[in-house]
C-alpha cells in the first residue's frame, strides 16, 4: 500500500537527517483520500509534527486537501504531540522539557523518544 510505502520512506529519511523529504513522505501519508485516518495516518501524524517542528521551528500546516476530518482525528487522537507543540511555541524549554518527561511512557511507546529529544534541542 502506497501508504506504508511513504511512512517507511519517511523513517528513512529521518535516519538520514534530510527532514524535508521525511515531511513530504508523512504528508502523502496522511493526504491520502480517506473520511477517517488509518492507524498508519496517525503514526505518520505524529512523526509530521515533531519532524515539523525540528526542521520549520514551528508546526507546518498540512496541505488544504488534506480531509477534515482527518486532521481533526489525528489532533485528538494525539493530545501528547499537541502538548508538545504547544510547548514548544512557548519558546521554554524548561516548559518543553516537563511536557516530555509528563508524556516520556507515550513517546518510548510510540518509539518517538529520540524525534523528542531533538525537538527538545531545537
Amino acid at each position: 500500500e502506497i501508504r506504508l510505502y511513504c511512512y517507511y520512506g519517511g523513517i528513512c529519511y529521518i535516519s538520514q537527517h534530510q527532514w524535508d523529504k521525511a515531511l513530504q513522505y508523512f504528508e502523502n501519508v496522511i493526504s491520502a483520500p480517506a473520511m477517517m485516518p488509518s492507524a498508519i495516518m496517525v503514526e505518520a501524524y505524529k512523526k509530521y509534527l515533531l519532524v515539523s517542528l525540528i526542521h520549520c521551528g514551528e508546526m507546518r500546516s498540512l496541505p488544504r486537501y488534506t480531509h477534515s476530518a482527518v486532521t481533526r482525528a489525528c489532533k485528538q487522537l494525539c493530545p501528547a504531540y499537541e502538548e508538545v507543540a504547544t510547548a514548544f511555541q512557548t519558546r521554554s524549554v524548561e516548559d518543553l522539557g516537563k511536557v516530555a518527561d509528563k508524556n516520556a511512557e507515550t513517546f518510548i511507546k510510540d518509539i518517538n523518544l529520540g524525534l523528542i529529544g531533538q525537538v527538545v534541542d531545537a
